[in-house]
């Protein structure tokens, strides 16, 4: 196993290679039991062993370079895909990878140190997120509900300030966009088949997804206001998909007649 103490320039997982993508299978094996080594699932959440416990204290003393920090945070994106695994344990130990890399990002990377690639990986964490990023922009308290797998292990502050100093890069501020919205596309295919309101649900779902894109617009905006580089979310452009997607979907559901469906058709 790797050193827990890092001082050079390369952390050595095993089993995790640095130029896969987050989501292969090896990769996210390897960081997994890096990351949480020991420990057991308890009332549907993970209870860390003694080794895990060791390895983030260790990790969390350590002296970085942009590079060891781009690497593990590379590793707890990879981490942090396995949050909606069909196997509870594994999806246990994942969410709390998840909280304790958020806490880790926020009390032990100052900002000097958040490069391109570091913010690139956390917004991949944030986006394996979803329900959470939902929930804050609904105006919900991730202690509201257990609903929240990060319920009792983030504050909305840890994660709202993991989410501000990440949105400012225009690649972390795609990836959370994209996700998010496949997030709300997946739920209306869940949830529209057996609505017994279609109309009411679908309008409800679109609203959600709207306050998703307002939420995460206003974010990128006060980034911009306190001085940074550009706004990286376009709240026009959200507003055309959002309204064209639910064309579609209401079409697709029957829900529009022949004449709205002609009048969208041709703009």
């Amino acid at each position: 196993m790797a050193c827990a103490h890092y001082f050079g320039s390369e952390l050595d997982i095993p089993g995790f290679d640095l130029g896969t993508a987050s989501s292969d299978q090896a990769n996210t094996q390897g960081a997994l039991e890096y990351l949480a080594p020991d420990g057991e699932i308890s009332d549907g959440k993970w209870v860390p062993g003694e080794q895990a416990l060791q390895r983030w204290e260790a990790l969390e003393e350590g002296r970085w370079n942009s590079s060891g920090l781009e690497e593990l945070t590379a590793a707890m994106a990879a981490a942090s895909t396995m949050r909606g695994s069909q196997d509870e344990q594994t999806a246990a130990k994942a969410t709390w990878i998840v909280a304790k890399s958020m806490e880790f990002a926020v009390g032990q990377v100052p900002l000097k140190d958040y490069t391109e690639t570091l913010k690139q990986n956390l917004a991949v964490l944030l986006a394996n997120s979803p329900d959470e990023v939902a929930a804050l922009a609904g105006g919900e308290s991730l202690d509201s509900s257990d609903l929240y797998g990060l319920s009792g292990l983030v504050t909305d502050t840890q994660f709202e300030t993991v989410l501000y100093r990440v949105i400012d890069d225009e690649h972390a501020a795609d990836t959370l966009v994209t996700g998010m919205l496949q997030y709300h596309h997946n739920q209306i295919d869940e949830k529209m088949p057996t609505a017994t309101d279609p109309e009411t649900t679908l309008l409800g779902l679109y609203r959600s997804a709207a306050q998703t894109m307002g939420y995460l617009d206003g974010i990128a905006e006060l980034h911009t206001n306190n001085n940074t580089t550009s706004d990286t979310i376009n709240a026009a452009d959200m507003k055309r998909v959002l309204t064209a997607q639910a064309y579609v979907d209401a079409a697709n559901y029957g829900l529009l007649n022949d004449t709205t469906i002609e009048a969208a058709a041709t703009g």
